[in-house]
């Protein structure tokens, strides 16, 4: 085989592990008065999410309808929404993702809280938007943070699988979110982390998650990427093109001459 550009297009599966939740009544749940979840200044949020049908739905959130705090949602759009309230209800800032979420397709979600400044959404480490029009007090209730619904929303289970959930007290930079989408550590602020891939532990605080019917599931979706004009050369064990894939994921291909 001579040598010479090339362009291969690569489909592969982004295969995650998670906690799988039925949308009717599967949650995680740590503990109310518990005041590590409440917003105190900058925080971050991020995780991977894999939808699989289903409106309205939480994914995570603090707080009750007697109570509000704030909440990761999938809206009536099918979009992700990050909603933050004072105690009484009032709007405190709010965020839409742009496009609507494919079902059966795993995204890597972040939020980027600027105390009384700025909310941010990030998709898959890309800027998804702004909130900069922030108004009344972010609310510090009592009530537990939990994963697959809110405290006292029965009819907003989400359904789907959850990956690698964790909170900073901190926000993070554009350089810190592109390191963890691609499977990177920032450890510095880092308050709870949920893999969610063998056991409900917080590998960086001691808040352990309390399980209620979800199970851990390896979940894929097809990817593609196309490299363009590599240049490969033909060698007694073949050829090789390596690339990056989504969630830092690298894929080899072996190019070998045949008759």
């Amino acid at each position: 085989m001579a040598a010479g550009d090339v362009a291969v297009n690569i489909t592969s599966n982004n295969a995650r592990a998670g906690a799988k939740f039925d949308g009717v009544d599967d949650r995680i749940t740590h503990g109310a008065t518990d005041f590590s979840y409440q917003v105190d200044g900058n925080m971050t949020w991020s995780f991977w999410v894999n939808k699989r049908s289903g409106l309205n739905q939480f994914i995570f959130g603090k707080g009750s309808g007697g109570q509000f705090e704030y909440a990761m949602i999938f809206d009536s759009n099918s979009k992700l929404a990050f909603d933050m309230w004072d105690l009484a209800g009032n709007a405190h800032a709010g965020i839409t993702s742009g496009t609507a979420s494919n079902q059966n397709e795993w995204i890597y979600v972040t939020i980027v809280y600027v105390n009384d400044t700025s909310l941010q959404m990030f998709i898959n480490g890309v800027d998804s938007g702004s909130d900069l029009t922030l108004a009344n007090n972010p609310a510090q209730g009592t009530a537990e943070f939990v994963i697959g619904n809110r405290a006292t929303d029965a009819g907003r289970w989400f359904k789907g699988t959850l990956s690698d959930l964790r909170i900073w007290d901190r926000d993070l930079t554009q350089t810190e979110i592109t390191k963890v989408f691609n499977g990177g550590d920032v450890t510095k602020g880092l308050k709870h982390r949920y893999k969610l891939d063998t056991d409900y532990t917080d590998s960086a605080g001691d808040k352990d998650g309390t399980n209620t019917g979800t199970y851990f599931t390896i979940e894929d979706d097809s990817i593609s990427s196309v490299i363009s004009g590599q240049r490969v050369v033909a060698s007694a064990s073949g050829a090789y093109i390596q690339t990056g894939m989504k969630g830092g994921q690298i894929v080899s291909v072996a190019v070998t001459e045949t008759a």
